[in-house]
């Protein structure tokens, strides 16, 4: 089930923001090695934290019995409800980028997810109840990603474009570029008073 945007000021907030966001981590990417590593093209792992994370929401290769990514995923958290993130500083290197989510009610998890040509996230759903944010840091070349939930599609191409849903509904993307998809994501849970 995809929200509107708009209904969360905060969240458009982020969207115009993106450049800075983006800006963020390509710093990142110059002055950590790991960083580096992890969102380069040849890398398709889940960092420690996403991993934990996965495990959590209950949609863990371990618990499927099968990799919904098909090694063609690569993930980067910089933050974790409670976990402090120590592969790097995460409050220094993203300090812009989590100043912009600090007001998003119940967050509870903050990365970067890229995604690669021509690939498929199997669909999935999570055990909890709470909303993702996906943003597009880069342009798509020659095609679009398509994000699928609760039995709806939209589409995302342009650095900026954003999409938000309830991950506890059955979802899954397909990367129909030639580029890599990179997305800054936010879980975040609005519903929990």
């Amino acid at each position: 089930m995809f929200y509107d945007i708009k209904d969360f000021p905060i969240l458009e907030e982020i969207t115009r923001n993106y450049e800075t966001i983006n800006q963020e981590l390509n710093a990142a990417k110059y002055q950590n090695e790991l960083i580096r590593n992890i969102l380069n093209p040849i890398d398709n792992s889940l960092d420690y934290y996403t991993d934990y994370w996965v495990k959590d929401n209950g949609f863990h290769e371990e618990q499927l019995g099968y990799d919904i990514r098909n090694g063609q995923y690569s993930t980067l958290a910089i933050y974790k409800k409670d976990f402090q993130i120590k592969s790097f500083d995460s409050t220094k290197l993203f300090s812009k980028t989590l100043e912009l989510i600090k007001d998003l009610p119940g967050v509870h998890y903050s990365g970067f997810f890229k995604m690669n040509p021509n690939t498929k996230l199997g669909s999935h759903k999570h055990n909890r109840k709470h909303l993702i944010f996906h943003l597009l840091l880069e342009d798509l070349k020659d095609g679009d990603c398509v994000l699928t939930c609760g039995g709806k599609s939209f589409s995302v191409k342009y650095r900026g474009d954003s999409l938000l849903f309830d991950y506890s509904y059955e979802h899954g993307s397909v990367n129909n570029s030639s580029t890599e998809r990179l997305h800054f994501i936010v879980d975040f849970d609005p519903f929990t008073k």
